[in-house]
Parts: C-alpha cells; structure tokens; sequence
C-alpha cells in the first residue's frame, strides 16, 4: 500500500498543479517564467513524493493536503508578480477544482457501477489497490481522466476564464475570502471523515455525500467569484461617477463657450454687414463669410438649456468633421431629468456615434439623426449613425472596438444607468449599416 499511495499523493499534486495554472494564467508573470514553472512543478512533485504516506487517518490526511496546498501557494508566488491575496485568491479556486473533481469523479463511477467507487481509496486506504491492474481498476482509471478533463474544462469557461476581465483582483475582503477557503476545507473533512470511518457505506448514501461536495464546490467557487465581480462593479460605479462630475464640469464650460460664441457670432455678424453696406468687399465675399459664421450662431433651440447646449456643441463638431447632422428634438418633454444627466446621457451618445461615423472614408455616408418625441405616455429617443465594420454585444451592450477595454466602453455603461434610474428601456441594435439606439422613458413630472 505503500507504492499506492504514493501513486495518488503525485496523482493529487499533478490535479492540483493543473488546476492551479489553470486560474494563474492571466495573472502577471515574473522573468524567466517557464523555467520557474517548470521548478514549480518539479518542486511540487518532489513534495508530494517525500512526504509521509497517509495512514489510515482522516486528520492526518486532511493535514497532509492542507500542507501540500500551502506549499503549492508558496511556490506560485515565485513564478507570478502578484500579492499574495491575489495568489491565494487563484490557489483556493484551484483547490476547490480538484476536489470536484474527485467528488464528480466518485459520483459517475459509482452512479454508473452501480457500487462503492474504487476512487475512494485515491488516497491511499486499502479500498482501492491502484497495483491490482483489474478490469474495474482500467475502468475507474478511465472515468478518472474523462470526469477531471470534464471537470476541469467546465470550470475553465465558469470561473478561471473571468479573470482574463480582471487581472487587476483587487480583492479586499480578506474575510470573506478566507471563509470560502474554511467552507472548502471544511467539505474535504466531511469527505475524509466519510471515507475512513463509514465503513458500511450505502450505494445511496454515498451518491448523497458526492453530490453534497459538488454542490459546495461550486457553491464556494460562485461566492469566491462573486468578490472580484463585486469589486468590478464597484469600480465601474465609481468610475462612472468620476464621469459624470467631469460632465457636470465640461457642461458649465461648454455652456460659457456657446455664450461667448454666440456673443461675438452676432457682433461679427454685425460688423460684416457694415463692412458690406461700404462696398470694400464684393458681395459675394460677404455672403460667403456670413454663411460660415452662422454655422456657429445657429443655436438649435429644444425647449431644454441643458439639451440645447449639448446638441449645438455637437453639431458643431459635426459640421467641423463632415458629417451630417439632423435633430429634431422637444426638450421640454424631458424636464424630469436633472442637468448633468441630460447632459451625460446625449453627450455620451454623440459622442459615441460621431466616433464611429468618423471610421467612415466616403465623407458623404457620414450621418448622424436625433430624434426626441411623445408617444402617448412614453418618451422616445432615437440617434441613428451610420456605421461600418463589425460589432460584438455582451449584455445587450456592444462591446468597446478599443483594445484597451479596461479603460473604455464606460459611455455605453453611463447611458444604461442614467435609463435605468429614470425606469425607461434601452435597446441598442445594427441593421443595414445603421446603428441605432433607441430609449423609452415613461413621462415624468420634474420633482
């Protein structure tokens, strides 16, 4: 029984050391990591190895597999740039992995041989003799590899792929953290306990107990994830928030600048029709700079101050880049949200669609529409932009086109939310090279 269970003391480390780059992959890495990978496994191996052989004792085992986690979460530090919450953090995920692994693993062989799994004894109880090459020793050995490539697979696309999103963990609460790793240890106690000491075990009762670790396993890895996608949000918001105090200042600079260009628009104006009553300049020069010039003195006037500043700051970008803009607009009917909503909201749309109008060579296909009306009890907004290229939506969102991603696609997130706190709907869809986004708010009474 000695060879045995140090054949399953390396089989668990390799489990574990799979698992364990499996959630590291997108962590930062240190210089040199492959050869300090290659150090961490081979050191992990030799761990498993030299360390005592499991007697048939639950708390011995359970000890002995707390202190080869350890290790592993020790050696992981060396191969990755990263605090030691963040690596514990990807070391519990690991561990968690692999014990539901086993406990899936035990739950197919046994469900489906309809008897005690051998797999029990992977740890090294005389239950299973992994030297005893039988027909159901071949079979669990197969199952074995199928349920953690399963498992494993899973688990991937459930979990360690999130991180990819947040390699940035930020992870704060340490307590809650260290609960998910008592409750895991906590389950493989209970399974130790199960598999020394129930020696009249049930084909039932066993299904029971495999089921129970399953369910906790991911049970803890959902909460565990559950921390960094907290902490995400909790970012967004913030950020967002830094977002819309910048838009509340960016609207009373906007606001003066439209003041003082109307302001010297009419006195130029003004002082061109002098210029073209004396005749110095023909009239068609005149003409020409006077047309110019009301680009800039043509306020558009919604029945909203807020809307009215955003629309003529806009078009007159618009006018600047070639493209064309169209607006028609009761601003009045929008009285119930506060300025620096208004603003945030139309701004960020603008913005958005004159982004993506810009990508467009031929100057003429370059257009932008803005349409605000009743209908009935409702709201609607629609601004349409011409667009072109491919784009790809999560969560009913189109996903930023900049590689940076940690750092943009906050306009869209900015839109959702200030339609969300005035109840309205937000739908956002590409068809025929037109993108449209479209908002319905339910008519309000400014409070």
């Amino acid at each position: 029984m000695i060879f045995n269970g140090l054949i399953n003391k390396v089989l668990f480390a390799l489990q574990l050391v799979a698992a364990q780059i499996m959630f590291t992959a997108y962590l930062k890495k240190r210089q040199r990591f492959i050869l300090r990978l290659m150090c961490y496994i081979a050191v992990t191996l030799a761990a498993a190895v030299f360390f005592p052989v499991p007697v048939d004792n639950p708390w011995y085992s359970a000890m002995m597999f707390t202190v080869l986690f350890a290790f592993t979460v020790g050696l992981l530090k060396i191969c990755f740039d990263e605090r030691w919450i963040n690596i514990l953090f990807c070391g519990i995920a690991a561990y968690t992995t692999q014990h539901f692994a086993y406990m899936f693993t035990n739950f197919v062989v046994t469900l489906l041989m309809r008897d005690t799994s051998p797999l029990l004894g992977f740890y090294g109880n005389a239950i299973f003799d992994i030297t005893a090459f039988d027909e159901k020793t071949a079979l669990a050995a197969v199952f074995w590899v199928l349920c953690t490539y399963v498992a494993y697979t899973a688990f991937w696309f459930a979990f360690a792929r999130r991180i990819k999103n947040n390699r940035d963990l930020t992870i704060r609460s340490m307590s809650l953290l260290f609960l998910v790793g008592a409750g895991l240890l906590g389950d493989i106690v209970l399974n130790l306990l199960f598999v020394y000491l129930d020696t009249a075990r049930t084909l039932i009762g066993s299904i029971i107990i495999y089921l129970y670790g399953c369910f906790c396993c991911v049970l803890l890895l959902c909460l565990q994830f559950e921390i960094i996608a907290a902490r995400k949000f909790e970012n967004e918001r913030d950020f967002v928030k830094r977002l819309w105090y910048q838009e509340k200042q960016q609207y009373e600079l906007s606001k003066e600048n439209i003041d003082i260009i109307n302001l010297k628009c009419h006195d130029i104006k003004h002082q061109i029709r002098e210029i073209g009553q004396s005749k110095s300049i023909p009239k068609e020069t005149v003409d020409e700079i006077e047309r110019s010039v009301s680009v800039y003195d043509a306020a558009i006037q919604t029945g909203n101050e807020v809307l009215d500043i955003i629309l003529t700051e806009k078009s007159m970008r618009c006018y600047k880049n070639k493209v064309l803009f169209s607006c028609i607009a009761d601003g009045e009917k929008i009285s119930f949200m506060n300025d620096t909503d208004v603003y945030s909201l139309f701004g960020n749309a603008l913005d958005n669609a004159m982004e993506a109008t810009m990508k467009i060579a031929d100057e003429q296909k370059r257009i932008i529409g803005l349409t605000m009306r009743m209908v009935g009890r409702m709201v609607t907004l629609n601004i349409h932009n011409s667009f072109e290229g491919n784009l790809m939506f999560e969560n009913g969102l189109p996903k930023t086109t900049k590689k940076d991603e940690i750092f943009h696609g906050y306009g869209m997130k900015s839109i959702k939310m200030i339609v969300e706190k005035y109840d309205g709907n937000l739908t956002v869809a590409v068809k025929d090279g037109i993108f449209n986004l479209d908002i319905l708010f339910p008519l309000k009474q400014k409070a």
